[in-house]
């Protein structure tokens, strides 16, 4: 239950303050967008990437990862 705390709203991790102070040393919790970021990418990297790669690539950049992919497969399968 408690590694579900950090998720949960501030009155809840409150509870956990005293745990992690005596147990890791830690003084204060880790800000809440950093929080909130790795749980979004541990949970949802992936659909995120796509997201990213869509917006900020063009067709010609999505070309050369394939071919990169093609000459790589080609060297792992020939050496």
């Amino acid at each position: 239950m408690m590694s579900r705390v950090t998720n949960m709203p501030k009155r809840y991790r409150l509870t956990r303050e005293p745990f992690d102070q005596t147990l890791r040393g830690t003084t204060a919790e880790r800000p809440r967008s950093i929080i909130c970021g790795n749980f979004v990418n541990a949970n949802m990297g992936f659909a995120i990437s796509k997201v990213y790669i869509q917006r900020y690539f063009d067709e010609n950049a999505k070309n050369q990862v394939m071919n990169l992919f093609v000459y790589l497969n080609l060297f792992v399968l020939f050496y």
